[in-house]
């Protein structure tokens, strides 16, 4: 009887450079996958990072006016945002960024000062992800939330004027929206962040456990609870899903 070890099998030469493509491939989309992942994250200062995308000041002053930003770009928001003792007028466009050998989506929110009918670019926002909300909450020393989407969770992330520079201040992922709520009615909203558990069952189709055809039930279960602490948004509590609006003990106007 002929019979050949397993390493005698491996250590073929077929196999050898078969062995060898495989690791290569993968070596090579490791590579071209963490830069692409990286792509709208590479900065010197680790305050204009988020894991969603880039902030950084405006590379240029130029002017413009509302009619050229219409005429040239893809508008997906528009909002004005009251921030401290700075006002923005703030911009979404659509577009794509080419890199490592292919076109990706880009999508850019920018902030406009207004200086008569003009408007001066003062920071802007990168990512891949699609807009899905931008809201502007007014109250002293209001903050810009804005949410986006990237096809399976969504990314918040929320800015502010922290002395007298624009900062990222909450960023969060959750696969629902957030609720925006003066628990504790002190004149401030807070920021509550929606979690969940997953319970996932699987049906067996003969020997085979079907992965494509798993039923998912998901189960809302808590809330994480973020409060503005005048440079950035802090969690201050994790609380049952259903208890969150009476997390905070409320105090008199």
């Amino acid at each position: 009887m002929n019979c050949k070890t397993e390493r005698e099998t491996w250590g073929s030469p077929d196999r050898r450079v078969l062995y060898f493509i495989i690791c290569l491939l993968g070596m090579i989309g490791a590579i071209i996958f963490s830069r692409t992942v990286s792509s709208y994250a590479v900065t010197e200062d680790d305050d204009d990072k988020t894991e969603f995308g880039l902030l950084m000041p405006a590379q240029e002053t130029a002017e413009t006016t509302i009619a050229n930003i219409f005429k040239n770009d893809t508008i997906l928001g528009v909002n004005r945002w009251a921030a401290r003792d700075e006002e923005f007028l703030c911009i979404v466009t659509d577009g794509r960024k080419f890199f490592s050998g292919r076109w990706l989506p880009s999508r850019h929110l920018r902030f406009y000062k207004k200086a008569g009918d003009k408007l001066i670019l003062e920071y802007e926002y990168e990512t891949m992800d699609r807009l899905t909300s931008l809201y502007s909450m007014e109250e002293p020393g209001g903050r810009l939330l804005t949410v986006w989407s990237d096809g399976n969770v969504h990314h918040i992330v929320a800015f502010a004027v922290v002395e007298k520079t624009l900062k990222v201040v909450l960023m969060a992922g959750s696969q629902a929206l957030p609720e925006i709520v003066d628990l504790d009615n002190d004149g401030v909203a807070e920021i509550l962040i929606w979690g969940r558990s997953v319970e996932v069952g699987t049906r067996a189709e003969g020997n085979i456990r079907s992965v494509i055809n798993e039923n998912r039930n998901f189960k809302w279960q808590v809330a994480f609870i973020y409060k503005w602490n005048d440079n950035s948004y802090t969690l201050v509590k994790i609380v049952p899903w259903l208890s969150r609006l009476n997390a905070l003990q409320k105090t008199s106007p």
